[in-house]
């Protein structure tokens, strides 16, 4: 998709989605107070 611009690999791709899940984690648990 990327691929004239960014070279897009399997590693990039799991990296990529590890980073955006850890962030979304963090804003979950930002936006719940993180009482838990």
């Amino acid at each position: 998709m990327f691929s004239g611009r960014i070279p897009v690999s399997t590693e990039n791709c799991v990296d990529f989605c590890q980073r955006l899940r850890a962030e979304m984690f963090l804003l979950a648990e930002t936006m719940t107070g993180g009482s838990d």
